[in-house]
């Protein structure tokens, strides 16, 4: 999968959305005929910041066979560990087991990349164990919302 290089205009929007400014919500759909997954990446980060996570959810679990298509090698881990803390919010923990079962495959099969790989087993052992990722000392202590 070839990595996408977002125009500057596209950049300049996700910065602008960052700053609160809800009208340029607009101009990010103006995108989504050609960068379909970047647009549907960055709306599931705005619902994970509103604590939407049924929709942030819904639109990670759409977007996760193309994380690799982002020049920034940590999205995809943010992404895959946000879907994580949002699949044990709505206990969801079984569907996105079985959706990171199949991205391990389609890994696999396609590229090997042992690092996403790695961190699909990660993810998998806390959605298992119902622990949020990364809990210090990795025990289950009480979540607090960002």
């Amino acid at each position: 999968m070839d990595v996408i290089k977002l125009p500057k205009k596209f950049r300049m929007v996700c910065y602008e959305i960052m700053d609160g400014k809800e009208e340029t919500l607009d101009t990010l759909e103006s995108f989504s005929d050609q960068y379909p997954h970047q647009v549907a990446a960055v709306k599931a980060e705005i619902a994970y910041f509103n604590l939407d996570y049924e929709q942030a959810l819904n639109l990670d679990l759409a977007v996760l066979p193309y994380l690799e298509e982002w020049y920034y090698g940590n999205v995809s881990d943010e992404h895959m560990t946000a879907m994580t803390v949002a699949a044990i919010q709505l206990h969801r923990e079984q569907e996105l087991i079985e959706t990171l079962t199949k991205e391990q495959t389609r890994i696999r099969t396609e590229n090997g990349r042992p690092q996403r790989d790695r961190f699909c087993d990660i993810l998998m052992d806390y959605l298992k164990r119902g622990v949020m990722p990364f809990a210090d000392n990795d025990m289950n202590y009480p979540y607090h919302e960002p």
